[in-house]
């Protein structure tokens, strides 16, 4: 086998597309992952900011869904304003959504 048929074998086991590296956002959130998953997904991370976005707006959404309610229903009341069609469309789409589940 020639050298560069070896480094691309290498490079395809590194490196993951981007629905493994989702998968691995996703997992990483909700459990621990392997130092080799995670060297893999810093990889690819610092090549894709569609995945880096996905992985930033992850951390957030996790992160606020672990606050109170309580509390986030107050921080939301105070920094955005929604009118009461929006609120309701919004209620709408996510009741359909959570109905398809």
């Amino acid at each position: 086998m020639s050298i560069k048929k070896l480094m691309i074998k290498i490079m395809d086991w590194v490196m993951l597309d981007c629905r493994q590296a989702t998968l691995l956002i996703t997992k990483k959130l909700e459990d621990e992952i392997t130092f080799i998953e995670n060297l893999r997904l810093k990889l690819h991370l610092m090549n894709c900011n569609f995945c880096n976005t996905f992985n930033l707006q992850s951390k957030k959404i996790d992160e606020l869904l672990k606050q109170n309610p309580d509390d986030l229903q107050q921080k939301c009341t105070h920094h955005h304003k929604m009118n009461k069609q929006k609120k309701e469309k919004i209620i709408k789409k996510l009741n359909k959504y959570l109905d398809n589940q």
